[in-house]
């Protein structure tokens, strides 16, 4: 079926929980012969045709995909391992090794991804839902109602766009400016790291990196740039 896909024009593979089989697939798919799956991976100009997507691998699988991995890396939406031990985050080592890969880690607004301090309350909103028979995710009208009812006596953290900076200038102090970018999962969560309103999130996300000292030739590979070249 992937062979299928590839011929197709499939231009990304997205393992989650790879085994160590599915990452032996994962060398022959983005390997540079041209025998095999490999042949599947570039065109006629041999320009790779492949991405492979990291947005909710585990660390294990992130690491094993870098070491074999031959064309770009993209985290969708994943923030500093070392500042918010998540599951979902990258480490330092993975985040060092993207500048050989050419890879992109874009940086997530997800609160509980950016802040330990949400977790409490994320795990709280959830139990409160479930136990009217909702989802964490779910928008309808009584679920906003029962998480209303959740906030009125239990507000969350307030979410402000600083500790997304400070992600950030982990996360460019260890992959380097050429490998950031700003990443979604806004359908993936109840709530985005921003300030109250929410829709202003990353202009003023990118306001307060210019305070800190970032070049606007920064934020535009930040914004932009650098994920238009792995595409």
């Amino acid at each position: 079926m992937l062979v299928g896909m590839c011929r197709l024009g499939l231009a990304s593979d997205r393992p989650v929980g790879a085994t160590s089989e599915q990452i032996g697939f994962v060398r022959t798919m983005t390997s540079g012969t041209r025998t095999g799956f490999g042949s599947l991976t570039a065109d006629g100009g041999g320009r790779d045709r492949l991405l492979v997507f990291l947005g909710q691998a585990s660390d294990v699988t992130m690491r094993d995909v870098l070491r074999v991995c031959e064309v770009p890396m993209v985290f969708l939406h994943s923030s500093a391992g070392a500042l918010r031990d998540h599951p979902r985050n990258i480490p330092d080592e993975v985040l060092a090794g993207l500048p050989a890969n050419g890879g992109v880690a874009m940086v997530t607004l997800v609160p509980r991804l950016v802040l330990s301090e949400d977790v409490g309350w994320t795990l709280a909103a959830d139990r409160q839902l479930r136990a009217h028979g909702f989802w964490l995710l779910v928008r309808t009208h009584v679920a906003a109602d029962c998480r209303r009812a959740l906030e009125a006596g239990r507000p969350p953290r307030a979410a402000t766009l600083a500790p997304v900076a400070d992600h950030l200038d982990h996360m460019r102090e260890m992959a380097g400016i050429d490998h950031l970018g700003i990443g979604g999962d806004h359908d993936g969560t109840a709530a985005i790291q921003s300030d109250p309103d929410g829709v202003c999130g990353p202009p003023r996300l990118i306001a307060g990196l210019l305070l800190r000292r970032w070049s606007e030739a920064d934020v535009a590979k930040f914004t932009w740039r650098n994920a238009v070249r792995v595409l």
